[in-house]
């Protein structure tokens, strides 16, 4: 999917793409005036509303968009030499389904077996289930683990 900005006179404008959390198929691609000729290598700046940004070099004028995750908003923003700048361009970003924090209803039940071979190992040598109440492993040296 393509995010679009175009840049004129160190202004940014976006195409107003609502970006959806959680995907990797974006790519950004830059509509630059002339000042920017001079400049193969250039930065994008993704700015975040907590203060911190994230910067992705590339040559020419498209680069993939990092992973948005959890953002109502994301500015995104050019530089490329000593020093040449645009504003941000801000795209509104939507929740996905894999940003929620819910926990599934059916969790799978963790056996009891493969938790105790993790914390004895090769140690088991008979395992025995019996009920809620009565659950005894044998270890190879003789003892016994009831739990």
């Amino acid at each position: 999917m393509d995010i679009n900005i175009k840049v004129k006179d160190k202004i940014a404008v976006g195409d107003e793409t609502l970006i959806v959390c959680g995907n990797s198929d974006y790519t950004v691609n830059f509509e630059l005036d002339a000042e920017w000729d001079a400049y193969d290598k250039k930065t994008m700046r993704i700015g975040y509303r907590n203060g911190k940004y994230k910067d992705v070099e590339f040559n020419g004028t498209s680069c993939q968009l990092p992973v948005i995750n959890k953002r109502p908003w994301i500015a995104v923003g050019l530089y490329a030499g000593q020093l040449h700048t645009s504003t941000p361009a801000v795209f509104r970003c939507a929740e996905c389904i894999t940003d929620r924090d819910d926990e599934p209803i059916d969790k799978p039940e963790v056996s009891p077996y493969k938790v105790l071979t993790v914390i004895l190992g090769d140690r088991v040598e008979k395992y025995e289930y019996t009920g809620l109440s009565d659950k005894t492993i044998e270890v190879k040296d003789g003892s016994e683990v009831s739990y």
